[in-house]
């Protein structure tokens, strides 16, 4: 931006230095009509080429080119420039549009990850409470199969006790509490 300005600046100066009538302004008479060598144009990479001196010449045009021409170039310069920074900042904002779509994108994945992370958790927290509600239930069935026994226990003894009332005859005595009940049907009864 300071070039822009630098190169606007120097074309001023350039124009109202040789009073040229680019601006509308007024201008010095033109040099009288002799017959003058062409003036040369300077590339940037070859050295400027001196007209032949002649007594009426101008001090500008003995360096090669004269101030419409050097007024010229600059223009053209600026205006390379105003193309240039018009360019550039077409790329400027493309690259704002894009890195603005980028954080949006950012923002978004961003409140996925913290809503998957919540979710996460209360996953995690009702495995917990499952693994916890499976463990009680697995201490009661084991409580229960106790219990079970001890029901099916006092079960074989009433049987015992009808089949005897009943006239049977029993060989073996029922088993306690504390040994466990493979078979209760096969309680060693005998039928008379």
């Amino acid at each position: 931006m300071m070039r822009l300005h630098g190169c606007i600046v120097a074309c001023a100066l350039a124009v109202m230095a040789t009073g040229c009538d680019l601006l509308g302004g007024a201008s010095s008479p033109p040099p009288p009509a002799k017959q003058e060598a062409p003036p040369v144009k300077v590339t940037e990479n070859a050295p400027a080429a001196k007209p032949a001196a002649s007594p009426s010449a101008a001090p500008a045009e003995a360096e090669g080119e004269t101030a419409v021409d050097k007024a010229l170039m600059w223009a053209q310069r600026c205006q390379a420039a105003n193309e240039q920074v018009s360019h550039l900042q077409q790329e400027n904002q493309a690259l704002a549009q894009k890195n603005q779509t980028l954080q949006e994108q950012v923002n978004k994945a961003r409140q996925e990850l913290d809503q998957l992370n919540r979710e996460l958790a209360d996953a995690n927290t009702m495995m917990v409470d499952v693994r916890k509600e499976l463990d009680r239930w697995r201490a009661s069935v084991l409580g229960f199969r106790q219990e079970i026994r001890e029901a099916q226990q006092t079960q074989l003894e009433a049987l015992a006790k009808i089949m005897k009332m009943l006239g049977g005859e029993m060989n073996v005595q029922p088993t306690t509490t504390s040994a466990p009940a493979s078979r209760p049907a096969d309680a060693g009864m005998a039928r008379p």
